[in-house]
């Protein structure tokens, strides 16, 4: 071993030794150790500073090469693994099992992996001053302000999560109905998916006014649900009730501006129970388009 594994594993302990023997046995880090490093999920108790020093990797690299190495499945497995989305005749566990990380795992991966790649930071570069040319003698000094001139660089991107573009699209006030489409449970106790989803707040049918720009917290007024923008007309909102046992998410695309549709994910650990899912389409639509 190097200096550095040794230096690290006498910081964190017995546990962080046995990570870094597997490490150093391999020609690239497996998947589940890249996660550490990302902040994604931590097996052991190796925390994902620990696992950037041992694996010899800034915060930054570790993100980008998580995401490198993701592209070994593709997206829809995932969007599988990660909530039920997407199948097709696999299962969620059976996504899960195929990717190899930790349940836990890979909500957190579908968030780090929508950011994409990142760039190390780098420090700005102060501008330098110039004095204004001297006045000819025997004229009074003229002072000129200079304006700031369009051109390449006066533009910032924007990052997904925040901010509105040009694709994003604006939907219409008026009566809007939600129709639920057909529940699938994956790990469920018998009677669990009639009564999973009681109590738990979801879009309602009714008039409705949407701010300008489109916010997708205009679809359930409740604090305890917390919004975010994946992409253009793309939008996420997770919801976790007290005790922990049980976790809502809703996925939601504006296809028009006369119609959403997404699915809703409730989550429930039971222990001695296999984790159960229950997934459920909806649309969302404006009467009278």
């Amino acid at each position: 071993m190097t200096p550095v594994f040794h230096t690290s594993a006498s910081a964190i302990g017995a546990a962080a030794l046995l990570w870094v023997s597997a490490t150093s046995a391999l020609a690239a880090p497996p998947l589940d150790q890249l996660a550490c490093a990302a902040a994604v999920h931590c097996a052991t108790r190796v925390t994902p500073t620990d696992a950037q020093v041992i694996l010899g990797l800034t915060e930054v690299q570790a993100h980008n090469a998580f995401i490198d190495a993701s592209q070994d499945w593709p997206d829809h497995v995932w969007r599988c693994a990660a909530g039920g989305r997407t199948c097709g005749k696999l299962s969620q566990l059976d996504a899960q099992t195929l990717i190899g990380l930790a349940e836990e795992a890979y909500g957190p991966a579908e968030q780090l992996r929508a950011q994409g790649p990142q760039t190390e930071p780098t420090e700005p570069t102060p501008a330098r001053k110039t004095a204004p040319p001297a006045a000819p003698r025997g004229n009074p000094p003229i002072v000129v302000e200079s304006l700031p001139k369009p051109g390449p660089g006066t533009l910032r991107e924007v990052p997904i999560g925040n901010g509105v573009s040009s694709d994003e699209i604006q939907p219409l006030d008026g009566q809007w109905t939600m129709v639920f489409g057909a529940t699938k449970t994956v790990g469920c106790m018998a009677g669990i998916a009639e009564n999973v989803g009681k109590g738990m707040p979801g879009p309602q049918s009714g008039p409705k006014v949407f701010e300008k720009p489109f916010q997708a917290s205009a679809m359930i007024k409740n604090p305890s649900v917390k919004w975010r923008r994946l992409a253009a007309n793309h939008h996420e909102a997770q919801i976790t009730p007290a005790g922990g046992a049980m976790a809502m998410s809703y996925d939601l695309r504006v296809l028009n501006p006369s119609q959403m549709q997404g699915n809703s994910l409730v989550t429930v650990r039971i222990p001695g129970q296999p984790v159960c899912t229950v997934t459920t389409p909806f649309s969302y639509r404006r009467q009278g388009s």
